[in-house]
């Protein structure tokens, strides 16, 4: 094939200068062209020869390679997998203390509601009322849905449960029941019914 490139030399006339390319075709594209030499099919090692002319192979398309590949693919999608497992754990706690916290105030504005304790005893977070609210909302394995302000214990069988279960609380630490000798199963998931000796 010819190839005609015109240059043009300072102040000189137009030169034509014709150069030859010669184009590089693989064994398939000489057998497709039908050219006398590549007529027929070529050979696989001629194949191989033109897909990797360096002939050391490809390492991920050895078995070796592959089952390399695959492991780390793996550990990538255990990497993701675990990531995301994480951080939905940490987002629902985070989720849960601060419903938590919110319980607490809650459980602190119903009963101050009621007129049973007032907001300056959980001011200090070493008294009985504090200490009852925060067991309350945290630990209280009974977990008692704290009621809505106005409702009352006198008509709202729950309410009444939830507000019995508070001045018990409040009587095992205003008495120092963390230091009683028979916890008579105060703070327990029992009812308290069942607080008792």
């Amino acid at each position: 094939m010819m190839n005609s490139t015109a240059v043009e030399a300072g102040g000189m006339d137009d030169v034509t200068v014709e150069t030859e390319m010669t184009e590089v075709q693989s064994p398939v594209e000489r057998a497709e062209a039908g050219d006398a030499a590549g007529a027929s099919l070529p050979h696989p090692d001629e194949i191989r020869a033109s897909v990797n002319p360096r002939g050391n192979g490809n390492k991920f398309c050895s078995r070796k390679g592959s089952a390399t590949l695959m492991v780390f693919t793996l550990a990538m999608i255990l990497v993701i997998v675990l990531s995301v497992i994480i951080g939905v754990t940490v987002s629902n706690r985070e989720e849960e203390s601060s419903y938590r916290a919110s319980s607490q105030s809650h459980v602190q504005d119903y009963v101050t509601d009621l007129g049973i304790s007032t907001r300056d005893q959980f001011i200090d977070d070493k008294s009985p009322q504090f200490l009852a609210t925060q067991w309350l909302a945290l630990y209280d394995e009974m977990d008692l849905k704290v009621p809505e302000i106005g409702t009352n214990p006198d008509t709202d069988d729950e309410a009444y449960q939830f507000v019995l279960r508070y001045v018990m609380v409040v009587l095992y630490y205003a008495t120092g029941g963390e230091n009683w000798k028979y916890q008579f199963n105060f703070l327990s998931a029992k009812s308290t019914c069942a607080w008792n000796g």
